[in-house]
């Protein structure tokens, strides 16, 4: 859809829905930022197990490939002539995003309420990368633990977890031709910024809170539990067929004896 197909898709919306103007509002963040989340949520949702950055160039495409198609995307919106595009970077106003919405959706102030969580999907924490690497190099792809850590503690206090040095520059000069073309097509406030910062030192030894470890444990002993029950009623089942199969044979027998 954004690579190829958004102005037609837009204008369809529009005629079907009889509009005359689309507003869509386009949120895009900092490489550095952009390419840390996109790293993390490979870990959490989709097997990663490259905590260390071995594959520095794989990790770079995947991890920009969004900021690339965001220049695709303004070249298909600009042959779009009823849409009026807004662009706000995440990375500077992500503290205040009800506020940012509201005013897009041209609402009062305070209408829009924040939910009972502070924060929602999570950044991991050193030890809980380090846990989630591990235990997917063993199960492949899960949200074993990943889903109830984010879910269960969502105030957990944030930790700085970025990627070495000399990754973070391979990202900056991966992006920054395409980000010195779409910045001066971007409001001044929400254009691109180069994020490189130096990374804390990464923790010798892996430490849980009391909290982490109560979700870690609830959640694998859970799951132990619900393969022990599928596992005595397939033994159940299996005694069943195993009696069906010994009374057929004792009748074959007998008749034909």
């Amino acid at each position: 859809f954004i690579a190829n197909e958004a102005a037609e898709y837009l204008e369809e919306v529009a005629w079907l829905g009889g509009f005359d103007r689309l507003k869509v509002l386009l949120f895009i963040r900092n490489p550095i930022s952009l390419f840390c989340s996109v790293w993390q949520q490979k870990i959490k949702s989709r097997g990663g197990t490259d905590i260390e950055f071995a594959d520095i160039e794989g990790n770079v495409r995947h991890g920009t490939r969004w900021i690339f198609l965001v220049e695709t995307w303004l070249d298909q919106i600009s042959r779009c002539p009823t849409v009026d595009l807004t662009i706000h970077n995440y990375s500077a106003c992500g503290d205040r995003i009800l506020e940012t919405f509201g005013a897009w959706l041209e609402i009062r102030t305070n209408v829009l309420k924040p939910g009972p969580r502070k924060r929602v999907n999570r950044s991991m924490t050193h030890a809980e990368l380090q846990l989630l690497t591990a235990l997917n190099r063993v199960l492949g792809e899960t949200r074993l633990l990943s889903d109830p850590l984010c879910e269960r503690l969502t105030d957990l206090p944030p930790e700085a977890v970025l990627p070495p040095l000399e990754v973070q520059r391979r990202v900056w000069e991966h992006v920054e031709p395409v980000i010195s073309r779409i910045n001066p097509r971007l409001p001044e406030g929400s254009r691109y910024l180069c994020d490189i910062r130096t990374p804390e030192p990464r923790p010798s030894d892996a430490r849980f809170s009391n909290d982490q470890i109560r979700v870690i444990a609830e959640s694998l002993g859970n799951e132990i539990l619900l393969w022990r029950r599928q596992s005595a009623a397939k033994q159940v089942e299996l005694d069943r067929l195993q009696r069906e199969i010994a009374e057929l044979t004792a009748r074959i027998q007998h008749r034909d004896g």
